[in-house]
């Protein structure tokens, strides 16, 4: 216990559920890997002597943040490698806020940071015309709250999610 979890380790003692404390046992694990097997013994001095730091060491097997288009889940719907039913492309904004949440979500698996999505009033433009504004107000508040709610539970991180928007 002593070689992964020094008794002063802030970040194991903070640890109040469950999935906090496999997600801080975890991290440390992974942590310690990247400095035996991942990076050389030089890179890892380095690093404890403050002179680089190494970022995200308990995510040093997953790539940092993507931003992607909605032009695919607009064209084709959503099919996520067989682990959900497949969905053809959306013919409401309800459901193509669903495709963009579960794409998210699956998206986060793989990734350490921000999931970003481009041009979003732009993709989401032919399923608003003749909306009223208090529609547009609902899909935008049930978008950013279920993007919001992604994340958080079991120790898990809370999902950063970057919504681009275009302006003329």
């Amino acid at each position: 216990e002593g070689i992964f979890f020094p008794p002063k380790d802030a970040e194991i003692r903070s640890a109040t559920t469950p999935g906090t404390l496999d997600k801080a046992v975890s991290c440390r694990v992974k942590r310690q890997y990247a400095f035996n097997r991942v990076f050389s013994e030089d890179i890892v001095t380095a690093h404890l002597e403050g002179s680089i730091h190494l970022n995200n060491l308990d995510a040093f097997d997953q790539l940092y943040s993507t931003t992607q288009s909605l032009e695919y889940l607009k064209k084709y719907g959503l099919d996520i490698n067989q682990r959900a039913p497949a969905s053809g492309p959306a013919r409401h904004p309800e459901v193509f806020n669903a495709h963009i949440v579960k794409m998210t979500r699956a998206l986060r698996e793989n990734f350490h940071g921000p999931i970003g999505w481009d041009g979003v009033n732009i993709f989401y433009a032919p399923f608003l015309e003749r909306k009223s504004d208090s529609v547009l107000d609902k899909l935008a508040e049930h978008l950013v709250y279920d993007l919001a709610q992604m994340g958080g539970g079991n120790g898990a991180e809370p999902t950063e999610v970057d919504l681009h928007l275009y302006w003329e």
